[in-house]
């Protein structure tokens, strides 16, 4: 019984001292979490078609490739990404470098995570590594046609679309917050 109420008390200092690389981490995973629904992914190909698309030299190809390939490359990047701590600790959030502030939800910590989280997209090292992935077995090695027209699309769309989903957090940060940690 004594092991079991240390254990409690300890659980109870952990939570209880949480610091921001751990609040970093569960907004990370509730954001993959939502990003990967269906209805999030219709979400993302529309605005990523409104918004990024018609700054590129080939709007209609990207619109199209979008239409036919998202839904599949959003289910395996988007756990990819924001599996804990990945974005928290590429954005220093664990290392120390920014100071704990946080010790309830709020609306105005929520934002600011998902700030850090849109740094993330816009990094070199997170477009390197997603086009690095997405050109393995996890999505253009599954493909029916295992050609060079799979990898050619990861790196042609890649660097533009991912900082367009930066964007498209920026704007909808508020109403993630409010619909996941009840906050603004």
């Amino acid at each position: 019984m004594f092991k079991l109420s240390v254990s409690f008390a300890l659980f109870g200092l952990i939570t209880a001292t949480q610091g921001p690389c751990d609040e970093c981490n569960q907004v990370s995973a509730a954001l993959r979490d939502r990003i990967v629904q269906d209805g999030s992914i219709k979400m993302q190909i529309g605005l990523l078609s409104s918004r990024v698309c018609p700054s590129l030299d080939d709007p209609d190809f990207c619109q199209e490739m979008l239409n036919e390939h998202w839904l599949d490359i959003a289910r395996v990047l988007h756990p990819f990404n924001f599996s804990p701590p990945k974005a928290c600790e590429r954005t220093n959030v664990c290392n120390g470098l920014i100071t704990p502030i946080v010790r309830e939800w709020t609306c105005e910590n929520c934002l600011a995570g998902t700030a850090t989280l849109q740094k993330f997209f816009k990094l070199d090292q997170t477009i390197a590594e997603s086009i690095s992935f997405l050109k393995g077995e996890s999505f253009c090695g599954k493909r029916e046609k295992k050609t060079d027209d799979c990898n050619g699309l990861v790196e042609k769309l890649m660097p533009s679309l991912l900082p367009g989903l930066a964007g498209i957090l920026g704007a909808r940060a508020q109403g993630f917050c409010t619909d996941t940690f009840s906050v603004c």
